[in-house]
């Protein structure tokens, strides 16, 4: 990282934020046609597959919320401090950066949980929404604790590729004042 060279850092959090609303409406959008297609055939069956995804909801929002959560902190703690050579994005493109690199995940996950609402009603998808909500909740704890210590955590661009990967792993952490966690671009379109 020294000697001149530039590497670019996007927020930990928007990272993070962004993995979970790609979940969430993938989550709103299986559980919706979970639902919804057994009234349109008029297929409905007991309310035990609806009852059973509340629980797998609930079962998935927890662990999602606490996952790499002390890890995360630790890291934060070793983090060093960016020199001059970072690269900054700025949030808004971090997510439409997310955005495009979750795309065929998303789509496919709706069309996992879509196709298992025709057999198994909406479970499918609100236990994609319960991990959604688990992971916002985590961006959101992330988020807290760098106002709460004053800096704005930063990693590496190229983490967070895709959702449910082994490499969505996040590395490369540094740190700078919190007023850095507002970058804007310099090049405008």
């Amino acid at each position: 990282m020294s000697g001149g060279t530039t590497y670019a850092r996007a927020r930990v959090s928007e990272v993070v934020g962004s993995s979970a609303r790609a979940l969430l409406w993938s989550g709103a959008v299986g559980a919706a046609v979970g639902a919804l297609l057994p009234l349109q055939v008029h297929a409905l069956r007991e309310p035990r597959a609806v009852i059973g995804g509340a629980v797998l909801l609930l079962l998935a929002a927890l662990p999602a919320a606490l996952h790499k959560s002390r890890w995360i902190a630790a890291r934060a703690g070793e983090a060093e401090r960016a020199g001059l050579a970072v690269t900054l994005e700025p949030p808004a493109l971090t997510r439409q950066r997310m955005r495009r690199r979750n795309v065929l995940p998303g789509l496919a996950v709706v069309l996992v949980a879509g196709v298992s609402g025709l057999a198994a009603g909406p479970a499918l998808g609100l236990l994609v929404l319960g991990l959604g909500l688990g992971t916002a909740f985590r961006a959101w704890r992330i988020g807290r604790q760098d106002r709460a210590a004053g800096r704005a955590l930063w990693c590496a661009v190229a983490d967070g590729r895709l959702l449910l990967t082994r490499r969505a792993r996040l590395s490369g952490f540094t740190v700078t004042g919190p007023a850095a966690g507002t970058v804007r671009p310099l090049v405008r379109r």
